[in-house]
């Protein structure tokens, strides 16, 4: 997979921590962090990578794994997942997606190439403005988690499965 094909200049990365969690079940294997930021930085210019989370509840391995991304450069966005009643059940809301089109949105002047780890078709409407104001825009996610809306809006779209071999935790 030749990636540095795909991107142009400063880049940032917004990982849907929570699509990439449903991949990961779909694909059979996880991503390693470190492997993944290093892949990045390898492949690009990096200047931004972000994690976005709603997270359940706080735990020791957790909160681990937060600071050994931080340590590895990640910036965080985390926030708590909201439990809402309903008459049909509790609905659990913990999705980061504006907070990822905010960040992206008020920062697309920063950057040149734009890398979208998410495969949540609310984004269309983001990766239709950053190609409009001629910025590269690659999505990242897999098979039955990416939509048909943000493979045909992104410059190019990567399975997950391409990066196995680079990014996939031992």
């Amino acid at each position: 997979m030749n990636f540095k094909k795909y991107v142009k200049g400063g880049t940032a990365v917004f990982i849907d921590a929570a699509n990439i969690l449903y991949s990961q079940k779909s694909l059979g294997w996880q991503v390693d962090y470190k492997k993944l930021i290093a892949f990045f930085r390898k492949n690009c210019q990096l200047k931004y990578i972000g994690f976005y989370y709603g997270q359940l509840k706080q735990n020791q391995g957790q909160e681990r794994f937060f600071e050994m991304l931080k340590d590895q450069g990640y910036t965080l966005r985390i926030k708590p997942v909201k439990y809402i009643n309903t008459p049909k059940g509790t609905i659990l809301k913990g999705n980061l997606d504006i907070e990822i089109a905010f960040d992206i949105l008020t920062n697309c002047k920063k950057y040149k190439t734009f890398v979208i780890l998410s495969g949540d078709s609310d984004f269309e409407i983001v990766l239709k403005y950053l190609k409009k104001i001629n910025k590269q825009v690659v999505v990242l996610s897999t098979k039955g988690h990416i939509s048909i809306e943000l493979i045909r809006n992104c410059h190019k779209y990567i399975d997950l499965k391409k990066l196995k071999d680079e990014i996939k935790r031992d």
